[in-house]
């Protein structure tokens, strides 16, 4: 793994941050930009597990 490229430690403690934001205080393109960016992480640091779908909102509704 590069320096550039964040642990899994990292990537959680940003998810915890963001978690407490609400969608609507996100820019919609910070937020696809994100998804898309978080499973291509998921998909390349957790490559022997399944894929699992990942409720970004859970409970909340846009």
């Amino acid at each position: 793994m590069s320096e550039s490229s964040p642990g899994m430690e990292q990537i959680e403690q940003a998810m915890a941050v963001l978690a407490a934001a609400r969608p609507d205080d996100l820019p919609y393109e910070f937020v696809y930009r994100l998804r898309a960016w978080h499973e291509q992480e998921v998909l390349r640091l957790e490559v022997k597990q399944p894929q699992q779908n990942y409720d970004w909102f859970a409970g909340q509704q846009n």
